[in-house]
């Protein structure tokens, strides 16, 4: 709120003085933030807007994929529906916008074209989710290794002008004023000879280091992405799984979304996050797990399997209300009513979804 406060007075090249030097952060979501402040819309919706847009952006992901129109809503509300997300839903974190720009980039990438419009389109997605957060400039550069060769086929000249300048206008400009200002581009982070905010000292700890140095650390992390994550926590073994052993027979597409959700969850391990924050900072795990829970859906879509895929979405999502006043009880409720419904409607989800 304090960078959106100074963005409205003219900030943009003077960041605040903040503790350890945070105000000099990308400020890609602290600009919509600004917006709100500007238009005096309750803060409370800034999130609650971003899951609205996500829903809407997964849903479109899923069908760039070639997934059905039902299994699109389900994979969207299965993810939007995570604890870890709806527990950012009243406040002004801007994870959930990065996973926005970053589902959007990577719907982009899976459908190249030949015109100018779609690398403007494909600069300002990447833009956005490099200007949003550090961690935004790591994603970026997976999607575009991953997707470079179809990228290439279909550059030239004029086209690259589209793609980067909207790319640099958006995102590489908060690199370039903190070098400028500070001579480090990630201040106040520390990085190879880049000197960062001497009180800047989270980069002491990551989830790594977390896990087996902090008192029964790897147990709280572990408490953490079950929480966090509920069924879905296996994915992050079952798609590592099923990629190696299907590598030969397995489609491009579904051999990318492998690759990058397992690079953005090796990122999460380095990511600089304090041991006490176990619980708020799985959130850095947003961009593993849309890839994996896609990827999923997308392995079983010919599947009979697809059914159980769809109950287990469906219950996991069904749990979310069981812990919103923290009444675990409740989710027997859900559960038999869940259960009654599939019972009675069972015969006729094979035609509707497949």
């Amino acid at each position: 709120i304090p960078i959106a406060q100074s963005l409205l007075k003219g900030g943009l090249l003077s960041p605040p003085s903040l503790i350890k030097g945070l105000g000099y952060y990308p400020a890609i979501g602290e600009i919509i933030l600004a917006v709100f402040l500007f238009l005096q819309i309750p803060l409370n919706l800034f999130n609650l807007l971003a899951i609205v847009i996500l829903f809407l952006v997964l849903y479109l992901l899923g069908k760039s994929f070639g997934l059905k129109r039902d299994a699109s809503i389900i994979f969207a509300t299965s993810f939007c529906l995570l604890n870890s997300v709806i527990r950012l839903l009243t406040n002004q974190r801007i994870d959930i916008w990065l996973a926005i720009f970053f589902s959007a980039s990577l719907y982009f990438l899976n459908k190249p074209e030949k015109s100018n419009w779609y690398f403007a389109k494909l600069g300002t997605f990447l833009g956005l989710l490099i200007g949003v957060k550090y961690s935004g400039l790591f994603y970026a550069f997976i999607l575009l290794i991953i997707y470079i060769k179809d990228l290439i086929k279909n550059l030239n000249l004029k086209r690259f002008l589209y793609f980067v300048v909207p790319l640099i206008t958006l995102g590489l400009f908060w690199y370039i004023r903190n070098y400028i200002l500070t001579g480090n581009p990630i201040y106040p982070g520390n990085f190879l000879f880049f000197k960062g905010h001497p009180d800047f000292d989270i980069q002491i700890w990551n989830p790594i280091i977390s896990s087996f140095y902090w008192p029964r650390g790897l147990w709280l992390w572990a408490q953490a992405m079950i929480s966090e994550y509920l069924i879905w926590i296996t994915l992050m073994f079952i798609v590592p799984i099923i990629a190696i052993k299907n590598q030969k027979s397995l489609k491009t597409p579904l051999k990318n979304l492998a690759r990058i959700g397992v690079y953005n969850f090796l990122f999460y391990l380095v990511i600089p996050s304090w041991p006490i924050n176990y619980y708020s900072d799985v959130r850095y795990l947003y961009t593993s797990f849309i890839v994996f829970i896609l990827f999923i859906f997308i392995y079983f879509k010919n599947s009979k399997n697809l059914i159980n895929l769809y109950l287990l979405s469906v219950l996991s999502s069904a749990s979310l209300f069981a812990q919103l006043y923290y009444r675990p009880k409740f989710i027997l409720i859900w559960l038999l009513l869940i259960s009654l419904f599939i019972f009675k409607m069972k015969p006729d989800i094979p035609k509707r979804f497949i």
